[in-house]
């Protein structure tokens, strides 16, 4: 990968806010969307969102833990969208109630999570909301027009600079 798409990889995963989270439902994808926090170096790095357990994607990715996220540069009017840089992953979503994610692992996300979506502080009080972990396990970046890269959890985290 050459040095321009890494650091547009990096910039695409500092900047974005607003993920796609694609879980199963019925045995179909069914996605939507997340805000969430980079958290890479952390000892389990992923991307950390806060959910409640009432929505459909919470109540799916508990009882499959697998699933995609999708990272987007934002379009603009004008723009050609088949140069967006562009993230998508597969992995699993992890919660403290599992237990393969200390809870220590969950406060310090939580606090960036916070530090990024100050708004979301009345999730505290809210008692079916928690925070939770999408961890990657590989993934396939597009930088571009012919600039496409598989990559695994590993070689993601070594390109970011976390690992």
């Amino acid at each position: 990968m050459n040095p321009q798409a890494q650091l547009h990889l990096r910039e695409l995963v500092s900047q974005t806010r607003i993920a796609a989270l694609a879980t199963l439902r019925n045995g179909y994808p069914t996605p939507s969307m997340i805000p969430v926090v980079p958290c890479l170096h952390l000892q389990f790095p992923g991307f950390y969102f806060r959910a409640s357990t009432l929505a459909h994607h919470t109540q799916d990715f508990r009882v499959d833990p697998r699933a995609g996220l999708l990272l987007c540069q934002t379009d603009s009017p004008g723009s050609d969208t088949q140069t967006l840089v562009r993230l998508s992953l597969q992995g699993e979503v992890v919660s403290p109630r599992n237990g393969s994610i200390p809870e220590s692992g969950f406060e310090e996300a939580l606090q960036l999570y916070l530090a990024r979506f100050p708004e979301a502080r009345i999730t505290l009080a809210l008692g079916d909301f928690a925070t939770y972990a999408f961890l990657p396990l590989k993934g396939r970046y597009i930088a571009g027009p012919g600039q496409a890269y598989d990559l695994s959890a590993s070689h993601l985290f070594e390109l970011l600079g976390s690992k």
